[in-house]
């Protein structure tokens, strides 16, 4: 019984090491805006010219003639009439009518472009450190070898003698 109580007591003094475990975290957070706008501009210029030329080429040869008496012959450039009313009509009209339509556009882009992004970033950082301290106690295990050694050997010898 004695010895049993004086393994316990060893056995109190034994123990682990001792560690102390620091854990930081970091974050760190990044927000970023950035702006994208297209803007677009067409513009259309539409010019029309037209031109017109109209033109007209009359000949109109009218010839009446009427005698005063119908008695006697009338001669004209070398022609004898007689007992007529002459009338001669010599019509000639031309139209001449050209319109001409010219259409010109000029179109033109213009494209402006800004953009809008909104960015965030998150980043974490662990950071872990570990401070272990040395325990020289576990040595001590090794002088319980020779005290078990003892009292393995008397009670041996104790069982041995009663036999």
């Amino acid at each position: 019984m004695k010895y049993t109580t004086i393994i316990c007591g060893a056995l109190l003094f034994v123990s682990c090491a001792s560690r102390k475990v620091d854990l930081n975290i970091k974050e760190t957070k990044k927000d970023s805006l950035v702006e994208n706008t297209i803007i677009v501009k067409d513009t259309i210029i539409e010019k029309k010219e037209t031109k017109i030329n109209y033109k007209i080429f009359s000949d109109i040869n009218e010839i009446n003639i009427k005698p005063i008496d119908t008695s006697k012959a009338i001669e004209i450039n070398g022609i004898k009439y007689k007992n007529v009313v002459l009338s001669i009509k010599n019509t000639k009209v031309n139209n001449l009518y050209l319109k001409e339509e010219i259409v010109a556009k000029n179109a033109s882009k213009s494209i402006t472009e800004k953009d809008k992004i909104h960015l965030i970033t998150k980043e974490d950082i662990k950071e872990k450190t570990i401070d272990k301290k040395a325990n020289y106690f576990v040595y001590l295990w090794l002088l319980l070898i020779p005290v078990l050694y003892f009292i393995f050997k008397r009670m041996f010898l104790a069982i041995k003698h009663r036999y």
